[in-house]
């Protein structure tokens, strides 16, 4: 996928972030809310309400990516009210763009999603 060097900087945009927004929304927001330039090469991480929900935005010198990862209500350890839930959205980032398949199984059954 992409490559996070150690000069790259991670951005959390503060509060709920409409998770229905794409590249031209969510680079407004980085722009416009953050004061930051979306064409730098940093993260940009965005969470919904409920933070069950994020996406990152990030250019790679070719292009913008737009990722997102849906949290199972279950898996979320840390709630609204811990002051450390930057850090575990951050920690599900990394694994999220590392590359290779997932440590917990096959993600498809048949053509389909797997369900939890």
């Amino acid at each position: 996928m992409f490559g996070v060097g150690v000069a790259t900087k991670v951005y959390v945009a503060a509060g709920a972030t409409d998770m229905r927004k794409g590249f031209q929304g969510l680079y407004g927001i980085v722009r416009d809310q953050l004061g930051c330039d979306p064409l730098s090469g940093h993260l940009f991480l965005f969470a919904n309400a409920k933070r069950t929900r994020l996406k990152v935005l990030l250019w790679d010198g070719t292009g913008l990516w737009v990722c997102a990862k849906q949290y199972h209500p279950s898996d979320v350890e840390l709630s609204l009210g811990t002051p450390d839930y930057r850090k575990a959205f951050f920690v599900g980032l990394m694994r999220a763009v590392r590359t290779g398949p997932p440590a917990t199984g096959p993600r498809c059954r048949g053509g389909k999603t797997a369900s939890r």
